[in-house]
């Protein structure tokens, strides 16, 4: 049996002098193979004698990358469009609109809406409750004024004082001719409806009566009755006397007759005003 190569591990047949397969010397007596002190490094794989691998490329060592910043942010300039700005850099808001002149402005610190609605809310009773007292006075005055003549309707007589004058309601009350400024149609009876008022700056008396006679015997009447400035305006049914005495008196008559009314007699109404 031969010894091994000190080169190449292969075996080397006894007596030979050199390795068959790399060619390196064999030393020692009678021919056998020397082994060196440090054995050779053990031959790679390969597919066939004598290959060596080749060596492993360079290693490269890893660097970081680092992506590139972004480019600043600059926002589009375009049109404003009505009731709004442009965006810009360094946005501003608007400022708050100006405060409507009359209205309160609340105090700062928030609560401003409600402080609003409380002084709206506060007028609106305020008027809502002189309307209330200007309506109460209105239906008052009418009360008496409603009562007075159901009163005097009914044969009462009532009289409203007041800072101006009086005013007299008495359906049972005759007012004389010289208190009517005319005579009275004969035969004729009072009715309902006299009435008096008396005033700083004169006074009118109000006469009704009634008669059996016709609108024409009554109209014939006034008319002898009356002289001066006068007129008149008739029709199927009546007809209107006026006699102006002066620049503060007139008197005028009104006769209606129909068939429906007042029992059928002819209805006669005397209006006397005075001036002061």
């Amino acid at each position: 049996m031969g010894t091994i190569c000190w080169k190449c591990g292969m075996e080397v047949p006894v007596g030979a002098t050199a390795c068959p397969a790399c060619g390196a010397a064999v030393a020692g007596t009678g021919g056998a193979a020397v082994q060196p002190s440090v054995p050779p490094p053990a031959a790679p794989f390969s597919s066939g004698q004598g290959y060596t691998s080749p060596p492993p490329p360079p290693s490269t060592p890893f660097q970081s990358v680092t992506p590139p910043a972004p480019p600043p942010f600059t926002p589009a300039q375009g049109t404003a469009q009505p009731g709004f700005a442009p965006v810009q850099q360094g946005y501003t808001p608007a400022p708050p609109p100006p405060p409507i002149s009359g209205v309160p402005q609340a105090a700062a610190g928030g609560g401003g809406g409600s402080t609003v609605l409380k002084v709206i809310l506060a007028i609106v009773g305020v008027v809502f409750l002189v309307g209330v007292l200007i309506v109460a006075g209105i239906a008052y005055i009418g009360y008496r004024a409603v009562h007075a003549v159901h009163e005097a309707a009914h044969g009462g007589a009532i009289t409203i004082p007041g800072s101006n004058g009086t005013f007299s309601v008495n359906s049972a009350k005759s007012y004389s001719a010289s208190e009517l400024g005319i005579d009275i149609y004969p035969g004729a009876t009072a009715s309902q409806g006299g009435a008096k008022m008396e005033l700083p700056n004169g006074s009118w008396t109000t006469g009704v009566f009634l008669t059996s006679d016709s609108k024409d015997q009554v109209i014939a009447f006034y008319k002898g009755k009356m002289s001066g400035d006068t007129s008149a305006m008739e029709s199927d049914d009546g007809g209107v006397l006026t006699e102006k005495k002066g620049d503060k008196e007139t008197v005028m008559v009104t006769v209606t007759a129909r068939q429906n009314q007042n029992d059928g007699k002819t209805k006669i109404v005397i209006l006397h005003t005075v001036g002061k």
